[in-house]
C-alpha cells in the first residue's frame, strides 16, 4: 500500500483479509497493530505508478520481494485475478514459482537465469543497526553500503556459495559468515560487526515535560561510582554524554519547577549509541489528570463542570444525573432511546487534554442497573478527537476500552475480547493499565492482584498520549451506567503507594543505604552547610528534608558548629498520603591533624640571636648550626609539614646549637691523627644532620613496602632524638647515623611501582652523599634534580590507581630514570665548567620531570625532546662521567 497523499489513512481488516506482509510507505498510515510482518519504507517501484500501474514492477532492490506469504485458496473459491494467480502467472502473465515465497504485490520480480538477490541487515554486537557499514564479498570487490537502518542489498547475483563480511570504522571487520544464495530467490544474511575499537559509548535522548513539552536548561548527571559528568538540555531538550563504557550508570534530571528523575541501571555499551528519554512532572504535580468521586456535586441533572462536558447527539434520547445511594454520590448516564449509528450518543467526557504518555493507569467503580445494548468507557489520542461527534470521532481510533454489555464485561480491540460477566445492581472496581510505547493494556476487575486479560491491543494502534476519556453510549443500546469514581494517572498500578526513596545525593556526592531506612554521608570537615538531594521511587511522591520541601530542587541544611556528625529526617510521602521517614547521617571528615610549630618557631628567633656571632665559633660547629637553621625555616615555612618533621627540625637546631664549638675550644684530646671528641661529635651530627635532611619529607613512603617503611620512620625517628640528646657522645650519633643509613638502604619498592626501583636506588644513593664535597654548583643541581624525581615518582604513585601521571601512562620513567644517571654525575662532577653545565642540565631535568605530572596527551611527549637535549648536554662531558658511574655502580654492588 503506497500513499502519494498528507492524509490520514485507518486500514481496516474484513472477510478474508487480515492485512499482514504489507509495505506500507508514505504520510498518515497507521500500520494495524495485527500486522506482525510489515514492511516499511521504499518499495523500490521500477517507476512511477501510472493508471495502469505499469510502474509497480519491483527492482531487485525492492524490499518487497519475497516479503509476502502464500495463501491456500479453496477449491470453490472464486475472486478476481486469483484463477490467473494459481495459473502460476502475475498480473501482467508473467510466470509465478508456486514453489518459492511469493513478492508482496500484483507482480513477481523476474530473476535472471541462475541468479538470486542477496541481502540483509547489519547490526553491532549489541543489536544496534550498523548504518553506513560496508558489506563485502571475500575474494570479490562486490560491495553494497547499508542504510541508516542497517540494511543492504548488494543486488543479484549469479547463484553460489559466498562469504560475507561486514566492515564499518571503528570497529574490528565481523566473523566471515557462509551464505548460499539459490537461483531465483532472495537470501537473507544478517551479519554482525566485530568488536568496536572505542573504548566510548554515547548515551543521548531528550528531556521533556509529561505534556510532550521540550524542557530547556534542565541539569543532567551522568554517574558512576566517583565520576560524574554534566550537561543541560538545550532547546530542543536534548542532551548527549560520550563516556567511557561500563555498567551501573545512574542519570540524574533536575530543574526548577519539577520533581527530579533519577534512571539507574544504565549501561553503556563501546561505540555504541543508546537513547534515555525522560520525562518531568512539575512539583506539584499529583499523577493524576481525572480524579473525581462525584461527592461534590449536587442530586439531580447533570450539566457537567470544571472536568466534564456532558453531550447528546442525534436522537440518543435520555439523561446524565448525579444520583445518591446510601449517602454515597456517583454519575448515571442513563439512555432511554436512539437508532443505531455512532451519531446517536449521549454521555460525558473531559473538557481538556489529558496529557498522559508511558504507562497509564485508568481506574472506576462501575455498576449497571437496567438495559440491554451497551454502554462503555473509551479513551483516544488527542488526534483522532472532535468535540462535534466525540464517540463517532474516536471510533476504531479508541485505545483502552471496557465495555458493559448484555451481562458481559468487554474490551474493545481489533475485535472484542470477553473478560468476564457481570450482575445489574453490582459495583465492579475495573482498572485498565495502559503501556502507550508497546500498544497495549492489562485489565484488572476487583481483585488488583492480578490482571484477568493482559496484552490487549490498543485499538488506535501506538499513541504518544492518552488525553480523551469518554463514558456513555451510542447508537441503539439502551441502559444505564453508572460511575462511583474515575481516575486516571501516570505510571504503574503501585507506584501510587510507593513512598520508598530512589536516592539521597548530599552535596553532589550520593548517600550509601545502611539499613532499611537509613543512609550516611561524610562530608569535608571544614563543610558548613549541606544540600540534600532526596529522590522518590514514585513520581506520585513528594519528599522533604526535615520541614523543607525537596520535591523538585533540593534543600540547603546548615550542619552548625563541631566536627560530630549531623542527623537529618527525610520523610517521603506517597501519592495516597501514606508516609516513610529516612535518617540521614552526614558525618564530617576528620580534619588534618594541626601541626604545633610555636616550639621550632622560638627556636628559631632564639637561633638567630647567634648568627651575628658567627666569629665566636668554629667554622665546623657553625656550618653545622646554619644548615640546621636553614632546614628549620623550611620547616616552619612548610604548609604541608607534619608534626613528626617540626620537631626533628626543631631538635636538630636544638642540637647543632649545644653543638657550637669556641673558636679557642681545645677540644678533648683524642688518639694522634684522629679528632678530639667535640670535633669528632660536631662531624657525626653534621653528617647525621645532612642524612636527615636528605631523606625526611622527601622520600615518598607510599613507594615502599610497609614494613621497609616503617623500619626507616622509626630509624628517623631515633636519629633526631640522637641530635636533640645533649649528652650524646659521638659515637652513639655515629650509630644512629648507621641505622638511619641502613634504613634508607633496606628501603623496598613495592611490586606494583617496581618500574620505579631503579630511580629510587639512585636517589636513596644521593641521599648519602655530603654537599660539603662539592661545588655548590654541583650540589644545588643535584639538589633540584632529586627533589623534583621524588615529586615526579610520588605524583605517578598517587595517580596509579586512576588515570596515572602522564609519564607513567606514558611509559617514561626508565628512560627519565636513565636521563636521571647522568645528570646525577654531571653534578657531581667538580669543577667550574662541570659545574656550569650541571646547573643547566639540572635545571632542564627539574623541568622535565615535573611536565609529565600534567594528566594530558602532551605531557608524555616531555621526555623525547629533553632525552635530546640531555643528550647533547653529556656529551662533553661523557669521558669523565663514565667512570665514575662505574665507580658508583661498584660501589652500590658491593653495599652490604
Amino acid at each position: 500500500m503506497v500513499n502519494s497523499y498528507a492524509r490520514q489513512y485507518n486500514i481496516r481488516e474484513g472477510t478474508g483479509a487480515d492485512f499482514s506482509n504489507n509495505c506500507y510507505y508514505g504520510k498518515g498510515f497507521t500500520i494495524p497493530s495485527t500486522d506482525r510482518s510489515a514492511i516499511k519504507g521504499d518499495p523500490k517501484f521500477a517507476g512511477s505508478i501510472a493508471a495502469d500501474l505499469s510502474g509497480a514492477a519491483l527492482t531487485q532492490e525492492s524490499p518487497l520481494i519475497n516479503g509476502g506469504k502464500a495463501v491456500i485458496y479453496p477449491d470453490d473459491f472464486s475472486g478476481k485475478h486469483v484463477d490467473q494467480y494459481l495459473k502460476g502467472i502475475d498480473f501482467w502473465g508473467r510466470p509465478v514459482d508456486l514453489a518459492a515465497d511469493p513478492d508482496v504485490g500484483l507482480s513477481e520480480y523476474q530473476f535472471g537465469e541462475g541468479m538470486g538477490i542477496m541481502r540483509g541487515y547489519v547490526k553491532d554486537r549489541y543489536g544496534n543497526p550498523a548504518a553506513e557499514a560496508t558489506v563485502a564479498i571475500s575474494g570479490t570487490d562486490r560491495t553494497a553500503a547499508a542504510r541508516a537502518d542497517g540494511y543492504y542489498n548488494l543486488g543479484e547475483m549469479p547463484a553460489g556459495s559466498y562469504t560475507l563480511i561486514a566492515r564499518q570504522a571503528q570497529y574490528s571487520d565481523g566473523e566471515p559468515t557462509a551464505a548460499a544464495l539459490p537461483a531465483g530467490a532472495a537470501a537473507n544474511v544478517d551479519l554482525i560487526l566485530g568488536e568496536s575499537l572505542s573504548s566510548t559509548g554515547v548515551i543521548e535522548g531528550a528531556v521533556r515535560t509529561n505534556e510532550g513539552t521540550a524542557v530547556e536548561g534542565a541539569k543532567i548527571v551522568l554517574s558512576l561510582g566517583e565520576d560524574a559528568y554534566e550537561a543541560a538540555s538545550d532547546s530542543l531538550g536534548s542532551y548527549s554524554f560520550t563516556v567511557p563504557a561500563a555498567s551501573g550508570y545512574e542519570l540524574l534530571a533536575a530543574k526548577d519547577g519539577f520533581k527530579a528523575r533519577l534512571i539507574g541501571g544504565i549501561d553503556v555499551q563501546k561505540g555504541s549509541a543508546a537513547d534515555y528519554n525522560v520525562l518531568l512532572y512539575p512539583s506539584d504535580f499529583s499523577g493524576f489528570a481525572i480524579d473525581d468521586d462525584f461527592s461534590g456535586y449536587t442530586v439531580g441533572t447533570f450539566a457537567g463542570s470544571g472536568t466534564w462536558q456532558t453531550f447528546q447527539t442525534g436522537n440518543g434520547a435520555g439523561g446524565i444525573e448525579i444520583a445518591e445511594e446510601d449517602g454515597n454520590k456517583y454519575l448515571r448516564i442513563n439512555k432511554t432511546g436512539g437508532s443505531s449509528g455512532n451519531a446517536n450518543t449521549i454521555g460525558v467526557y473531559n473538557k481538556t487534554h489529558a496529557g498522559m504518555s508511558g504507562l497509564v493507569t485508568i481506574e472506576a467503580r462501575v455498576k449497571r442497573t437496567v438495559g440491554a445494548g451497551q454502554l462503555m468507557m473509551m479513551s483516544g489520542n488527542r488526534d483522532n478527537w472532535s468535540a462535534s461527534t466525540p464517540i463517532a470521532s474516536l471510533g476504531s481510533a479508541r485505545m483502552a476500552t471496557f465495555v458493559l454489555r448484555d451481562g458481559r464485561i468487554l474490551a474493545h480491540n481489533a475485535g472484542e475480547t470477553n473478560l468476564a460477566p457481570y450482575a445489574l445492581n453490582q459495583w465492579y472496581a475495573i482498572k485498565l493499565v495502559a503501556d502507550l510505547p508497546a500498544g497495549k493494556y492489562d485489565f484488572y476487575l476487583d481483585d488488583m492482584s492480578a490482571p484477568i486479560g493482559t496484552g490487549i491491543a490498543l485499538r488506535g494502534g501506538v499513541k504518544e498520549s492518552l488525553d480523551r476519556f469518554i463514558l456513555g453510549g451510542d447508537g441503539n443500546n439502551i441502559g444505564d451506567l453508572c460511575i462511583d469514581y474515575f481516575r486516571v494517572r501516570m505510571g504503574t498500578p503501585d507506584e501510587l503507594s510507593d513512598a520508598s526513596l530512589l536516592s539521597i545525593a548530599v552535596n553532589g556526592k550520593k548517600a550509601e543505604r545502611t539499613g532499611d531506612a537509613q543512609y550516611s554521608v561524610s562530608v569535608p570537615a571544614e563543610t558548613e552547610k549541606a544540600s540534600v538531594l532526596p529522590v522518590a521511587q514514585s513520581i506520585f511522591a513528594s519528599v522533604a528534608v526535615g520541614e523543607t520541601p525537596a520535591s523538585g530542587a533540593p534543600a540547603e541544611i546548615s550542619l552548625g558548629a563541631g566536627a560530630g556528625p549531623t542527623e537529618i529526617a527525610v520523610t517521603v510521602t506517597a501519592g495516597n498520603d501514606a508516609s516513610q521517614t529516612y535518617a540521614l547521617t552526614i558525618e564530617r571528615e576528620d580534619a588534618a591533624p594541626s601541626v604545633d610549630k610555636s616550639g621550632l618557631a622560638a627556636a628559631i628567633t632564639g637561633a638567630e640571636a647567634l648568627v651575628a656571632d658567627e666569629g665566636e665559633y668554629t667554622a665546623e660547629s657553625f656550618a653545622v648550626f646554619v644548615a640546621a637553621l636553614e632546614s628549620a625555616r623550611l620547616a616552619l615555612a612548610d604548609a604541608e609539614s607534619t608534626q613528626a618533621q617540626a620537631d626533628a627540625a626543631a631538635a636538630a637546631l636544638a642540637a647543632a646549637i649545644a653543638g657550637l664549638e669556641g673558636a679557642g675550644d681545645p677540644g678533648e684530646p683524642g688518639e694522634p691523627g684522629e679528632p678530639g671528641e667535640a670535633e669528632a661529635l660536631a662531624q657525626a651530627k653534621g653528617a647525621l644532620l645532612s642524612l636527615i635532611r636528605n631523606t625526611d619529607g622527601v622520600i615518598c613512603a607510599g613507594l615502599f613496602t610497609e614494613d621497609s617503611a616503617t623500619a626507616y620512620e622509626a630509624a628517623l625517628e631515633a636519629a633526631a632524638a640522637a641530635l636533640a640528646e645533649p649528652e650524646a657522645q659521638s659515637g652513639d650519633v655515629v650509630a644512629a647515623r648507621e641505622a638511619l643509613l641502613a634504613a634508607v638502604r633496606g628501603l623496598e619498592v613495592r611490586s606494583e611501582h617496581g618500574e620505579y626501583g631503579a630511580l629510587a636506588a639512585l636517589l636513596l644513593g644521593a641521599a648519602e652523599l655530603n654537599g660539603d664535597d662539592y661545588t655548590p654548583a654541583s650540589w644545588g643541581a643535584l639538589e633540584v634534580a632529586v627533589e623534583w624525581a621524588w615529586a615526579f615518582i610520588s605524583e605517578a604513585v598517587e595517580g596509579a590507581e586512576g588515570a596515572g601521571a602522564g609519564a607513567r601512562a606514558g611509559g617514561q620513567a626508565e628512560p627519565l630514570a636513565e636521563a636521571f644517571v647522568a645528570a646525577l654525575y654531571v653534578a657531581l662532577a667538580e669543577g667550574a665548567e662541570a659545574g656550569g653545565q650541571a646547573e643547566a642540565l639540572g635545571e632542564a631535568l627539574a623541568a622535565a620531570l615535573y611536565e609529565p605530572l600534567a594528566e594530558s596527551a602532551e605531557a608524555g611527549a616531555q621526555a623525547e625532546p629533553f632525552a635530546e637535549a640531555a643528550g647533547g648536554a653529556l656529551a662533553p662531558l661523557s669521558a669523565d662521567i663514565d667512570p665514575l658511574i662505574a665507580e658508583w655502580e661498584r660501589t652500590v654492588s658491593e653495599r652490604p
